[in-house]
């Protein structure tokens, strides 16, 4: 059967998802042994029945307890809102409402997916760094750069990404 190839590294479109190699979710090029694929999964389903115990108001893991983690983890990846796009967000916000059932089931393939599509946006981010290293910003012209992004929105498209990455290296550059 032909694989399906993965989008080019110029490309904002994510690479197609690694194949589930075990019950964790783990991606194929990770494998490992067999144990250590059953380690994640095991210790994912052990967090689900300590985070009651663990949590200030012994709260059971639930949705809303699965969104803050969701919300947590994309801004321990990104950071400052420079590497993911808005549609990517919307897309991990719609299946929040999953996560803790998957936790619970040891599967762990939504984070191995956010994680794998984060490393396909940085490898385009290098590429796009790349290109506009060749020539030397337009220091006439007067603009201006957001550089504490923590609370600013992630970029609507690849158009608006782009725009943002020429303004980030240009203040960089100055």
């Amino acid at each position: 059967a032909a694989k399906e190839d993965p989008a080019p590294a110029d490309s904002a479109e994510p690479a197609a998802a690694p194949e589930k190699a075990g019950t964790n979710g783990a991606p194929a090029k990770a494998k490992g042994d067999a144990e250590a694929r059953a380690t994640g999964g095991k210790a994912a389903r052990i967090l689900s029945l300590m985070i009651p115990r663990a949590h200030l108001y012994h709260q059971d893991l639930d949705d809303s307890i699965a969104a803050q983690a969701l919300d947590i983890y994309i801004d321990m990846l990104d950071s400052d809102h420079t590497f993911f796009m808005a549609p990517d967000i919307e897309q991990f916000r719609k299946e929040a409402g999953q996560l803790d059932d998957m936790v619970k089931a040891g599967d762990l393939s939504f984070a191995y997916r956010v994680h794998a599509l984060f490393m396909d946006r940085v490898r385009n981010r290098m590429q796009r760094l790349e290109e506009l290293l060749k020539t030397k910003p337009d220091l006439s012209i007067n603009e201006s750069y957001r550089w504490k992004r923590k609370d600013a929105p992630w970029a609507a498209d690849e158009k608006e990404w782009n725009e943002l990455w020429r303004l980030k290296i240009k203040n960089d550059h100055v």
